[in-house]
């Protein structure tokens, strides 16, 4: 299914496509890492890797935040491309200490307002200084035709800044490991 979403997308000139994994905290991050692999081997290249990090799995916050940190760089290192990180600001503050080593990588969050309200810039949680995609409801209650809530999501600035920003390779610890990931 995913890589007939990529094909589709390629067809009507989407111009960044990726492909999202949320993290389960209690599972093998190198398994979770194969499965996004896969995936993503299976549509063809040149697509985003992104982690929704939003799920405790009963799991404490140190694991979470552990577990994220070792996702970000598996994936990174055999992608050779930055991994987007997910989350919403009301699961990371107060709870989730993440390490400062993921605010090199792009923030989009998800930060929604109150029904019948409106808010001008998302919540921005540590380690991170400011968030580089924003996904609200833009869509006041409309589905999609299958039924599917719908999500906007706004980045300030151009398709090449995009590209730019999501394609450049970053270094990761797992690279200067002996055995790497």
């Amino acid at each position: 299914v995913f890589a007939e979403h990529v094909r589709r997308a390629r067809i009507n000139g989407v111009p960044v496509i990726g492909a999202y994994h949320a993290i389960r905290p209690f599972r093998p991050v190198v398994d979770q890492v194969d499965v996004m692999e896969r995936q993503m081997d299976a549509a063809g290249g040149c697509i985003v890797p992104a982690v929704d990090v939003e799920i405790m799995d009963g799991q404490t916050p140190q694991r979470v935040a552990d577990v994220a940190l070792e996702y970000v760089e598996r994936i990174e290192a055999r992608r050779g491309v930055r991994c987007v990180f997910y989350t919403y600001p009301w699961f990371i503050i107060g709870k989730v200490n993440l390490s400062a080593d993921l605010a090199a990588r792009p923030l989009w969050i998800a930060h929604y307002p109150k029904p019948g309200g409106t808010i001008k810039r998302p919540l921005v949680p540590k380690p991170w200084e400011a968030w580089t995609i924003w996904q609200y409801d833009g869509d006041k209650g409309r589905r999609d035709p299958s039924g599917m809530d719908l999500d906007f999501n706004v980045y300030r600035g151009t398709v090449e800044q995009l590209r730019a920003e999501l394609l450049r390779p970053l270094a990761s610890k797992c690279s200067e490991t002996p055995n790497g990931c």
